[in-house]
């Protein structure tokens, strides 16, 4: 009898109650970057080396110990109480969390279920036990690698140094308002020949192990250049421990931590490596190392009573486990959504002879379930398959729905649904893509509205050493999209209230509370993506600073900095205990300051504004939403035609109506707090919409006609010639 993988329990996120300091989407999960951010800051705080293993001996206790792994025990008391503090020229970046034991054991798990950690001494093992060391994975040492990159962190963490930093993630983009995965048919195309590798990857026990990329790709260590904007005067007079001077006015890059012999060691070996957890058949919780050597296939599989040959076969239960193992993607249920796209968008087909036992009707995730390759797909990867091939699967028994249905319920079924009887969408490729849908991408409009483009050009940049001006671009279209939704509510709000006062309104005091609830939080939320922008992109130092004018730059600074600024001014909102997570920015004196609007304590909270600053946020499944693209990728369905609220393709900046955001502030009544942070807002609304501006224009006149001139742009192009045809 087939063992299924594992799967979450159903009901684990409604048994705990939701934390007030995480995101939560509306079907009632922790958002991705929050999971991302809370593991990395866990793995900086558990200063892992390569001598962790906790050997007890005799009953209860580890036999045999791991490099870089850790306890239960001893993940639970550094979650604990965690603090991560990253200082620039001018500021200092602080990140902490306190969390309770028993939501700390739903994270550790949590972080098992998305392939973050795994038990090194029970490769199979998919949640956390007492007595059973705990090792971060590949995938998750490389979203520790991102996370320290991006807030600055000048100190390596030394398991970056080890053969466990060996993989390159596909990162998605998300929704800013739900966390849903934006896909459109060119993505999940790109996606799919990231996923295949540039040659047919078969699997075999003699394989040699896969290798590994030298340390020097994946830090992407490049010679730092000296400014007068990173010279910092404090390290004149810094000294280690041995007495010699650590750095001399200029701050020490990874690459300067490492010896030159290990950056360029190309014979690393995975401590993953093993042939029999690589077997794609094999239960092993965490089975890829690397992501560009593609997915693991069967080579010559026979099928049926005819003794048929597939020459490249492989198992949707395989492309889950690559989905889960080498993109960013923390949920299961997510990762079941993209396979189901590879076949609806006609890249692979069924094969419906013995001993697969894949579905006529459904598409499901298990080791018997056999696909290979269509012929887009086919042709798509180039692999040059012989004619012979080609023969045979014409004489298969294999079939391409012409129409696919996925239905409401697909995150609780995991299945496509084959039907005539609901709405369906064409696999026929000259309907499967939008009438209006680019076809040439000449413009950096035309890029930006596509997330599989828009995901190549990020390539181009990041070659480039020019990424930030898309990554801020982005950011700041998302800051534009949440002060709209701000907008909102205070129009609500001013308008409730003016009724309320003409004696119009009766409204409830649920209501009332609802409504001022949403303004706090979404206030909140936009201070911290202002300040997550700021810190990123905008002040001296940052880790991905931007070129922009001096006299911008300072200008924004002295937003975020004045005196009078939530950043800058000690919260009389919150208090020490009600503090689990937080995020500080600091002036060059440091002192702590805690930035975010928090919710207080129960004693206070008979003030419509003193009300919790996380609200519920479910809603019916059945919810209506616009049909545009690009496409999120819905829990609850993944219909390639739904739309996200978080369209961040804006070409045009904001309308001289939006340019006056919330000019009803003064006229609201509201604690003094969230009227400065309102306030702050206000100012930056038009800065950040300067910044944007500007790094459209640097990406159209510069980055554009190199990109055209690439041959990732010439992928994009092969695409749309297969789809022609």
């Amino acid at each position: 009898m087939e063992r299924k993988s594992p799967q979450p329990d159903a009901d684990l996120e409604d048994t705990l109650p939701k934390h007030k300091n995480f995101r939560y989407t509306p079907n009632g999960l922790i958002f991705a970057a929050d999971i991302k951010s809370v593991y990395s800051v866990f793995l900086i705080c558990a200063r892992l080396t390569d001598s962790n293993s906790d050997s007890k001996g005799f009953l209860g206790s580890f036999n045999k110990g791991y490099p870089y792994s850790f306890s239960l025990d001893n993940a639970l008391s550094i979650l604990k109480d965690m603090v991560v503090s990253s200082k620039e020229t001018s500021t200092c970046i602080t990140i902490s969390y306190k969390l309770p034991e028993k939501f700390a054991i739903h994270l550790l798990n949590l972080f098992m279920t998305a392939k973050l950690l795994h038990s090194p001494a029970d490769r199979t093992r998919y949640r956390v036990k007492q007595h059973v060391l705990m090792q971060p994975t590949p995938k998750g040492v490389a979203i520790l690698r991102k996370f320290s990159r991006d807030i600055g962190l000048k100190v390596i963490p030394e398991i970056l140094t080890s053969t466990l930093n060996s993989m390159n993630l596909f990162l998605f983009e998300r929704s800013s308002v739900s966390d849903s995965i934006i896909q459109s048919n060119y993505l999940i195309h790109i996606l799919f020949i990231r996923m295949m590798g540039m040659r047919p990857n078969c699997w075999s026990p003699t394989n040699k192990n896969e290798p590994l990329p030298t340390l020097g790709e994946l830090l992407d260590c490049v010679s730092d250049t000296f400014t007068f904007e990173n010279f910092d005067e404090m390290d004149l007079d810094r000294f280690d421990p041995n007495g010699q001077l650590q750095s001399v006015g200029m701050k020490r890059s990874w690459s300067d931590q490492i010896d030159d012999d290990a950056l360029n060691d190309h014979n690393r070996e995975s401590p993953l490596a093993h042939k029999f957890f690589t077997n794609p058949d094999s239960d092993s919780h965490a089975q890829y190392y690397v992501s560009d050597s593609g997915l693991r296939c069967f080579h010559s599989k026979v099928f049926g009573d005819n003794k048929l040959e597939i020459d490249y076969s492989f198992t949707s239960k395989a492309i889950w486990q690559w989905l889960m193992d080498c993109t960013d993607i923390m949920y299961p249920q997510e990762a079941i959504a993209i396979a189901a796209l590879f076949l609806k968008v006609g890249l692979i087909v069924p094969i419906l002879l013995p001993p697969s036992e894949t579905s006529r009707r459904k598409f499901s995730i298990g080791r018997s379930a056999y696909f290979t390759l269509s012929r887009l797909g086919s042709d798509i990867l180039q692999w040059n398959t012989s004619p012979e091939n080609n023969e045979a699967q014409s004489n298969l028994h294999i079939e391409t729905p012409n129409d696919t249905f996925i239905d409401t319920g697909f995150m609780e079924t995991g299945n496509v649904l084959i039907g005539n009887e609901k709405k369906t969408l064409s696999n026929d490729l000259d309907n499967i893509y939008e009438k209006d849908a680019p076809t040439q991408f000449t413009t950096l409009t035309d890029i930006l509205r596509d997330p599989g483009v828009r995901y190549l050009f990020r390539l181009h940049l990041e070659k480039e050493v020019c990424a930030e001006n898309l990554y801020s671009y982005i950011d700041i279209k998302k800051f534009l999209k949440r002060m709209t939704i701000l907008k909102k509510i205070m129009e609500s709000k001013y308008i409730n209230d003016l009724k309320i006062k003409n004696g119009l309104s009766s409204a409830k005091n649920n209501i009332i509370s609802t409504i001022n609830s949403a303004l706090i939080k979404q206030a909140n939320e936009c201070l911290e993506m202002g300040y997550r922008i700021f810190s990123t992109y905008i002040m001296v130092g940052a880790p991905r600073e931007l070129n922009i004018d001096h006299s911008l730059r300072q200008e924004i600074t002295s937003v975020m900095l004045h005196p009078r600024s939530p950043i800058t001014e000690v919260n009389i909102l919150s208090t020490p205990d009600d503090s689990s997570s937080s995020e500080t920015l600091t002036k060059s004196n440091f002192l702590d300051t805690d930035f975010q609007l928090k919710p207080v304590p129960e004693n206070h909270q008979h003030h419509p504004y003193f009300q919790d600053s996380i609200i519920s946020a479910q809603r019916s499944n059945n919810s209506s939403t616009r049909i545009a693209r690009p496409t999120p990728l819905d829990m609850n369905s993944i219909d390639p035609n739904v739309n996200n609220l978080d369209n961040i393709c804006l070409t045009s900046l904001a309308s001289p109506s939006e340019r006056d955001l919330l000019d009803r502030t003064n006229k609201i009544p509201m604690k003094s707090d969230l009227k400065n942070t309102i306030a702050i807002l206000k100012q930056l609304y038009p800065l950040y919409e300067e910044v944007a501006g500007r790094m459209y224009k640097i990406m159209s006149t510069d980055s554009l006609q190199k990109f055209h001139a690439s041959k990732l742009y010439s992928e994009i192009n092969s695409i749309i010639r297969h789809q022609s045809h």
